[in-house]
């Protein structure tokens, strides 16, 4: 094996790692709101896990996706800053670092296939 393979393995161990991270975060943030700050949570667009969205109509999963951008934005903004809960900015300061972490792991995965592909090519 090459550096080059070595180093893919780690950016998709990191990518897994920091995808998995995310959604156990997001779960629990998205429980958390609801539970503490319903009202919150109703002006979000009363996101939910996952896993948890089913049927066949594309209806429900539409609104749920404009929830995770709305949930995003919320985590983005300072929107929390105004809500006196501890929890809820260190949980917002988690989600902004895995998210970070795969949108660093996905540049850095593109940027290892690329490097391969072109060192291939110029061999050949």
């Amino acid at each position: 094996m090459t550096i080059r393979d070595y180093l893919g393995i780690t950016v998709i161990f990191g990518l897994t790692v920091f995808t998995l991270g995310y959604l156990a975060i997001y779960v629990y943030f998205v429980s958390y709101l609801r539970r503490v700050h319903p009202v919150t949570w109703s002006d979000l667009g009363a996101p939910e896990q996952p896993w948890s969205v089913g049927g066949y109509s594309i209806q429900p999963q539409m609104q749920q996706l404009g929830a995770v951008f709305t949930t995003w934005r919320f985590i983005f903004s300072n929107a929390h800053a105004t809500m006196e809960d501890m929890r809820l900015k260190v949980l917002v300061w988690f989600l902004r670092l895995f998210i970070a972490g795969c949108l660093a792991s996905w540049v850095l995965l593109i940027l290892v296939i690329l490097v391969s592909s072109l060192k291939a090519t110029i061999r050949n």
